[in-house]
């Protein structure tokens, strides 16, 4: 029996037991191993101590359940992505529900504040550049969003961004607008966060375990979740998270009933300067983003914090996260990281007149379309998901940590979460060897590249109509859906080359694309 039992009990749909006895029966490919003895029990464990899964475990304390137990494989917190780091906070996002999550992550950071849990979070407001009316365009879109959402932001003109960054710090003559949001800010440091998490779900009844590896996730006779093994043994629960970051595709395999999850790692940098001598930065300015140079820009410690995202993302780890891989950074990687400094140079020429303190080359979870991964597993009752944060998993985990909450407690959220939905995800994501390798490149680039006509070159005609091959000269344009190629419009010029291009989108791969055709012939992994 469980030891504590929640003053709210999950709903009939998400309750995991059914008459379960000491010695579980379970199914799959393998039980349970008879000399394992069950060590413990809580109602809900969750698999990773980053910043999310200590927000989901604050966020489930809240909601009124004492049975929360956080396992963690490193020997501290926040080891995988989260200690690397940059704190950044912004809240308005080309997605309506990535918008709404974000914003929570504003109001939970001032509520664990009130609380006397210092978050480190600090308002410096943002500042989205524009040099060219097409992204004069995405901001202008993503005011919208924000007045949609009560997020309060401003559209500038050249004039009034000297007002927020003084033009000896910053070049502006080839600006012709930016958007300034004043709520944004970032973090004093990345553990803040994660650790007022941390605290405050302690403080309720949530305990965590150091240094416990995930060995499996067993299911009962039903096929729902009832234990986590351990190399102690057994833990039985009602319902397991899945946060494991850059862990979680790997600790997806290790179900009974084998969890699909697509999501990859690449290299991401960032660079951290010396102070400047005249102490000019010393002010905090707001934290600075030129997505079409490539970078974003915060003050830090009297210097300059340089960081983005280059064209083609550099895929680590394809055939899986080497072990122990805690606490530990990649190497240098200067060609990559180069585009990102030569643009940072052009709008802060002062930057090469700082010398570098430090530089960082980190791993960041990527998935297919660069949004996260969230829900519950079909098919598989009381197993959730919340990884594949794409970079800005600080930024979204107050709002996904009190999503998740909700889930596993009431069955359903506030937030309309169908755009971010584990089950948008078909075996063809995960069952194609190279699907995540040739689609991470792209999706990396999402992120400064954003916008709903996008369309992604790689990982096309997986799922084909009956029709495709008649259909391939008559000078169509193809869209996908998931993994299946469909028909997008006729294009009136006859060239078989002729592809269909909307307007500050990506060109819509086709028949007739270098991407390499990829077979819908699933794997047996």
């Amino acid at each position: 029996m469980l030891r504590a039992i929640c003053s709210r009990r999950l709903p009939p749909a998400a309750r995991r037991w059914s008459a379960v006895t000491s010695q579980a029966r379970f199914v799959g490919s393998r039980p349970a191993e008879p000399s394992l003895s069950v060590i413990d029990s809580a109602q809900v464990v969750v698999c990773g101590a980053g910043v999310t899964g200590c927000s989901i475990a604050y966020h489930l304390t809240e909601l009124g359940c004492k049975s929360v137990l956080l396992l963690e494989q490193g020997a501290s917190v926040g080891c995988g992505t989260t200690w690397h780091s940059v704190g950044l906070i912004s809240q308005l996002r080309q997605f309506e529900a990535l918008t709404q999550l974000a914003k929570q992550t504003v109001q939970t950071c001032k509520q664990l504040d009130d609380k006397g849990f210092p978050s480190g979070f600090v308002n410096y407001g943002s500042l989205s550049l524009a040099e060219s009316s097409a992204t004069m365009h995405s901001l202008e879109r993503l005011k919208a969003m924000g007045d949609a959402h009560k997020i309060e932001s401003h559209l500038l003109g050249p004039s009034e961004i000297q007002r927020l960054v003084p033009s000896s710090l910053m070049l502006t003559d080839d600006l012709i607008g930016a958007l300034y949001t004043p709520s944004d800010g970032a973090l004093s440091s990345p553990m803040d966060l994660t650790n007022a998490y941390l605290s405050a779900a302690k403080a309720k009844g949530a305990e965590i375990r150091l240094g416990t590896h995930v060995r499996r996730v067993h299911l009962n006779m039903d096929g729902r979740v009832a234990s986590v093994e351990t190399p102690k043994g057994l833990i039985e629960c009602e319902a397991f998270v899945n946060a494991a970051g850059q862990w979680a595709r790997q600790l997806g395999r290790r179900c009974t009933e084998r969890v699909r999850i697509p999501l990859g790692s690449c290299e991401h940098f960032a660079m951290f300067t010396q102070p400047a001598e005249d102490d000019s930065i010393t002010k905090a300015f707001p934290v600075v983003r030129n997505n079409e140079r490539l970078f974003y820009v915060r003050e830090w410690q009297g210097g300059l914090c340089v960081g983005g995202f280059e064209p083609t993302g550099k895929v680590v780890f394809p055939t899986g996260v080497p072990p122990n891989f805690e606490n530990q950074l990649l190497p240098e990687d200067n060609k990559q990281f180069e585009p990102i400094v030569r643009g940072a140079n052009h709008r802060f020429p002062m930057l090469s007149k700082l010398g570098v303190r430090s530089s960082i080359n980190g791993p960041e979870t990527f998935t297919p379309d660069a949004q996260p991964i969230f829900g519950e597993v079909p098919d598989i009752p009381g197993y959730f998901v919340a990884a594949g944060l794409n970079s800005v998993g600080i930024s979204l985990s107050g709002g996904l940590g009190a999503s998740m909450a909700e889930l596993v407690m009431n069955g359903k959220t506030q937030v309309d979460t169908t755009s971010i939905d584990v089950r948008r995800f078909v075996p063809q994501h995960t069952d194609h060897p190279a699907f995540i390798v040739n689609r991470l490149p792209e999706s990396y680039n999402a992120l400064i590249n954003p916008g709903p006509k996008n369309q992604f070159n790689t990982g096309r005609q997986l799922i084909v109509s009956a029709l495709h091959e008649a259909q391939r000269s008559t000078g169509l344009c193809w869209s996908r859906r998931r993994t299946a190629t469909s028909t997008r419009c006729f294009t009136t010029i006859r060239s078989p080359k002729t592809r269909c291009r909307p307007a500050g989108a990506r060109t819509a791969g086709r028949s007739g694309s270098t991407s390499p055709r990829l077979s819908t012939a699933r794997s047996s992994g």
